[in-house]
């Protein structure tokens, strides 16, 4: 199995493979580098290299293994699995989404024209956000993969206004035209207020320095526009052209759906006791603005996996017995050649592994420093003393 694995390492330049066989009949499989130029937030292709490469690891671990037990992580792995996690995800939110918005739509509707029409308007929003993704070349990320699950939940809050407000007119006696007119002219100036709001909310989002996040932002806005645009266009050119669905005339409104008595009761109430219901909220506020200040901000991919999951394992066995599975590389540059043979230099670039060390959350760090340290020690005989950095550059250049 390890000559198998060793093949596949040299067929991949730029992903190296670290293969350690313990004691204990465990097997550390550890995938530590990415290729640079690509974005690791990105969904992956079908096709893509380290996708197959990873698959082909699994099936020679699949085929060859023994009685030991192997562990399968680092970096590359956490990112196919969080990819098909994602994915996973998408294939399977947005269809319960979409049967959850039918069947509110239905319920509140109770006719076809009611379900068709918010549908039509979110799914040509969620094509107008996608496809200048598209057009701009930019990657659908995992965070990017919500966008058309927001998309579908936040579209139809204009088409539902309009088509209430349009259905409420016709049970009036009014005809059609005129039921349609009164109720763009009632709702076309809040729903242009409404959209705008929510989409400078999204747009805010480009002060975030994490391109997925801007870019979550930005086409998410787009998809509200163009839900807006859709809303006060192709909303009222179907309900126009369509057969709007029968309502005897009353001289009033009236309705015995229990959701609106509800809530006309509930108004009557907060009309009563203004103060109390004030007071209600501020005390609401100040809490959720306590428990705000102590959220406590952290990422863990490990998270995402129940803890039986094969990638927890292998997560939870780097960080019990090595210093962990997850690499930062910080990569640092002078004007000068040479510069890092330099003892001061050197010194400063100890002074810095040190204190990044000093972090708890930090396992392990590697730098030309421990190297050079190595080869002075070796180099005196591995006499103790030596055991440090060179005072002068020549042992360095040497």
């Amino acid at each position: 199995m390890i000559k198998q694995l060793t093949r596949y390492s040299t067929s991949y330049p730029k992903t190296t493979i670290l293969i350690i066989a313990l004691l204990t009949a465990h097997f550390f499989i550890y995938l530590p580098n990415l290729q640079q130029e690509e974005d690791p937030w990105a969904i992956i292709p079908s096709q893509h290299p380290v996708k197959n490469y990873y698959y082909e690891i699994k099936e020679i671990i699949d085929v060859e293994k023994g009685p030991e037990k192997i562990y399968l992580g680092g970096t590359p792995v956490l990112w196919v699995e969080e990819n098909i996690l994602s994915n996973e995800g998408f294939s399977l939110l947005v269809p319960i989404v979409i049967m959850v918005i039918v069947l509110l739509l239905f319920l509140s509707f109770r006719n076809f024209q009611g379900v068709y029409v918010p549908l039509c308007v979110v799914f040509m929003s969620v094509v107008w956000s996608l496809g200048c993704m598209s057009i701009l070349n930019v990657k659908l990320s995992i965070v990017g993969n919500t966008i058309a699950v927001i998309l579908i939940a936040i579209g139809t809050a204009d088409a539902i206004h309009i088509l209430a407000h349009y259905y409420d007119q016709l049970k009036k006696g009014i005809n059609k035209i005129e039921a349609l007119n009164n109720t763009m002219n009632r709702l076309a100036m809040p729903i242009v207020m409404t959209s705008i709001t929510t989409m400078v909310g999204f747009c805010s989002l480009v002060t975030s320095k994490i391109p997925m996040i801007r870019e979550f932002g930005v086409f998410t806005a787009i998809g509200i526009f163009s839900a807006m645009i859709f809303s006060l266009t192709l909303i009222p050119a179907v309900l126009s052209l369509s057969k709007g669905p029968p309502y005897r005339k009353t001289s009033v409104l009236i309705t015995t759906r229990p959701t609106r008595s509800i809530f006309i009761n509930w108004g009557k109430i907060i009309e009563k006791r203004k103060w109390l219901a004030i007071a209600l909220i501020i005390i609401i506020i100040g809490f959720a603005g306590h428990s705000t200040s102590r959220t406590i901000i952290e990422y863990s991919p490990k998270t995402f996996y129940k803890k039986s999951n094969d990638v927890r394992k292998a997560q939870d066995f780097f960080e019990e017995n090595f210093a962990g599975a997850t690499e930062l590389d910080l990569i640092l540059r002078t004007n000068e050649d040479d510069s890092f043979k330099k003892p001061g230099i050197l010194k400063k670039l100890n002074e810095l592994q040190e204190k990044i060390e000093s972090n708890n959350h930090v396992g392990k760090v590697v730098s030309v420093v421990d190297y050079v340290k190595r080869m002075n020690y070796v180099m005196h005989d591995e006499d103790l003393q030596y055991n440090r950095l060179p005072q002068t550059i020549e042992p360095v250049k040497t």
